[in-house]
């Protein structure tokens, strides 16, 4: 008579190699995470030092499963990183920037506050792309 094969899952192995994070899968998650963050270090406008101090790498979870996110806690990080108006492909702004975000910038930069914010609202600024590129080229 022959024998039915079956399989036994060794669920706190499993959760070691998928969830802990001395496990390999999990180490191997945050080495990726840290070649991210040199990467977008790497790749942040200099003169913005403020947002490239702030890059980090925290701990989160996605639909249950715990992974990393690289970024900036920084309320300007998203418009450095994917630029803003019509510089960027965007619409034009229905408003301009607050002057409060953007006057130590330009007050280290010995630009007036309300000639940046016009502009910004009238042109827009570039896309730097110095964290979606960081990605991408971590998924290559």
């Amino acid at each position: 008579m022959a024998t039915t094969p079956s399989v036994v899952i060794n669920k706190a192995a499993l959760d070691f190699l998928l969830r802990d994070p001395a496990g390999p899968v999990q180490r191997d998650m945050y080495r990726r995470a840290l070649a991210v963050l040199f990467a977008a270090q790497t790749d942040c406008p200099k003169h913005l030092s403020n947002l490239l101090n702030s890059l980090h790498i925290e701990p989160t979870v996605v639909e249950g499963l715990p992974g990393y996110k690289v970024g900036s806690e920084l309320n300007y990080t998203v418009y450095v990183d994917q630029g803003t108006g019509l510089q960027a492909g965007h619409g034009p702004y229905a408003k301009q920037p607050p002057i409060e975000n953007i006057r130590e910038w330009a007050d280290d930069h010995g630009i007036n506050p309300y000639i940046l914010a016009r502009h910004i609202f009238e042109v827009g600024t570039k896309p730097t792309y110095f964290l979606t590129n960081a990605l991408r080229n971590a998924a290559a």
